[in-house]
């Protein structure tokens, strides 16, 4: 859910602009179909620059884990996640600062 102000129907996400404030990321256990079962791990950077590669930089999420973090003013393109292998469906809730501070 993207809500703007009040009677504001065109709510934009700007990854350059607007912040992340709280981060929810729950591995569903399951691949993108929804349907079939994924053993595959989850790989989560959080830092500036470095995309999510299964090193020794990312956090891991297995089928079933949830990961949370709270956020001074990060900006959402620092975030990056990729998958081992095939496809995760990702169950993922936010807090947005829309336009940063």
């Amino acid at each position: 859910f993207l809500a703007g102000d009040a009677g504001d129907e065109t709510a934009v996400l700007d990854a350059d602009v607007d912040d992340l404030g709280f981060l929810v990321l729950k591995h569903s256990g399951f691949q993108g179909d929804g349907t079939t079962a994924s053993t595959d791990n989850l790989y989560l950077n959080i830092e500036h620059g470095n995309a999510a590669s299964g090193g020794a930089e990312d956090l891991i999420l297995e089928p079933g884990d949830v990961w949370w973090g709270r956020f001074v003013h990060s900006d959402i393109d620092d975030i990056s996640v990729e998958a081992a292998a095939n496809t995760i469906k990702l169950l993922v809730y936010a807090v947005l600062d829309d336009g940063g501070v």
